[in-house]
């Protein structure tokens, strides 16, 4: 039974094989090996678990780490398996599908290792392949040594979005002779913790779990019953303070993973934000916003100056004085010098205002226009053959009619369905970066 795992892992497509370069990132995202059964039984190990609805790194890594312990042992048989492979491979597509879908968004990583440190560590512990094959005996058969189990652990919090390291060494037992051992190290924000979920599993009686090797920080406490060779782990320590980590992101090697860009958007927008990412479309301004939120008057005139600077490449410039008494956006300053914004009385923007969808199109369209002639002008010169009027045409404004039906012409906006246009309504900030984007794109400069 225990060659079946082996055989299948070997005998599967790595499904980074085929993955495109991935368009965006986050944080803590989860860390994949590319092996679709391994990565698989991770999922569903931490489903049972509900790892993730535990709030509290600590609390979380607890949580698997307990698990661990209270379901696997160090002595058995290979006979029983507790995730059926019929069912597993049954449901081949659909993982291999989810991984990659979540890949090519930036939604996940792919782990991989640090190639300048294979000279310090032979046996190759951390490679995908290894800890794929390790960890999925583990999960299916609950029963292996210490590298089993660390592999395991590992597995799991790199699905969690931690960084995770098997480490060889020896143990100290109390009487002072060694054996051979493995653990683990896992960064949390930046800070390298201990974990022995194999030693603390010798502690296991009663149903209470030992933490005696739990998330401990102090190397010189480590070290008085764990020998291991420092190198290594000081190289690994070296190269986060270099801002590497062994992971495919973005279709990049051992590269630091960006900041969030935003905290929540639709599930249709996530390729146009990511698009937007990757490009620098989206203003700082908006950098951790929940996109599926209205934009507001403030918000759009920095996507507009985002684009206009963009595609001149140059920095614009910013009204003189202090023509507003609410706002003292540069942003706002500089395309109220363009002529992208006006005010909403002689002294007032209303930054904070949401934004309408025909005031949306007016601004990129005068974007548009000062890009082309240096300001914006009214509109009127623009080209709006191929529109077809909306239904609700009346309730467009003047001002707004001819931007309207010249991005609509261009395919850079379209209606809400019906065949209306609800300018009144609130335009949202993933649906404005999204007509920015499709601007960019669909018109010539």
């Amino acid at each position: 039974m225990k060659k079946r795992v082996l055989s299948l892992l070997m005998a599967v497509l790595m499904f980074c094989s085929v993955l495109p370069t991935a368009k965006a990132a986050t944080s803590g995202v989860p860390i994949y090996l590319g092996y679709w059964d391994a990565d698989a039984m991770a999922e569903i190990i931490l489903d049972e678990i509900g790892a993730r609805e535990i709030s509290g790194d600590y609390e979380r890594i607890q949580a698997v780490y307990d698990w661990i312990i209270k379901n696997c042992d160090r002595t058995g048989t290979w006979d029983t398996e507790y995730i059926h492979y019929d069912a597993l491979v049954a449901d081949q597509q659909m993982w291999s599908d989810k991984f990659i879908t979540e890949l090519e968004h930036g939604d996940a990583a792919l782990h991989t290792y640090f190639e300048s440190l294979d000279s310090w560590w032979d046996n190759g512990y951390n490679t995908p392949f290894n800890m794929g094959y390790y960890a999925a005996q583990m999960a299916v058969y609950r029963v292996g040594d210490c590298l089993y189990y660390a592999s395991l652990l590992a597995v799991l919090l790199m699905h969690l979005g931690y960084e995770c390291y098997v480490v060889p060494g020896d143990f100290i037992n109390s009487s002072g002779s060694t054996v051979m051992h493995k653990w683990n190290m896992v960064y949390v924000n930046g800070t390298p913790y201990w974990l022995d979920v194999r030693m603390d599993h010798a502690g296991y009686s009663g149903g209470k779990v030992p933490h005696t090797y739990f998330m401990k920080t102090s190397d010189s406490e480590w070290a008085k019953r764990h020998v291991w060779d420092k190198t290594y782990t000081d190289a690994i320590r070296a190269e986060h303070q270099k801002g590497r980590h062994p992971y495919v992101y973005m279709g990049i090697d051992n590269t630091t993973l960006p900041e969030p860009q935003w905290s929540k958007c639709s599930a249709w927008a996530r390729d146009y934000l990511s698009t937007a990412q990757q490009i620098q479309l989206i203003p700082p301004i908006l950098k951790g916003a929940d996109m599926t939120q209205a934009i507001t008057r403030e918000e759009f005139a920095a996507l507009a100056v985002t684009v206009y600077e963009g595609v001149t490449t140059t920095t614009a410039k910013q009204a003189s004085g202090d023509p507003f008494i609410d706002c003292t956006s540069a942003d706002v300053l500089k395309a109220y010098k363009l002529g992208i914004v006006n005010g909403t009385s002689e002294t007032t923007f209303e930054p904070s205002g949401f934004l309408t969808r025909q005031q949306g199109a007016a601004m990129l369209g005068r974007t548009y226009e000062a890009i082309l002639d240096g300001r914006a002008g009214d509109g009127s010169g623009l080209d709006t053959a191929g529109s077809t009027a909306f239904a609700d045409d009346g309730n467009i404004s003047d001002y707004a009619r001819s931007y309207v039906y010249f991005m609509n012409a261009n395919g850079i906006i379209d209606g809400v369905g019906q065949g209306r246009f609800d300018p009144w309504g609130k335009m949202s900030r993933e649906a404005a970066i999204k007509i920015a984007l499709m601007m960019l794109t669909n018109l010539q400069f």
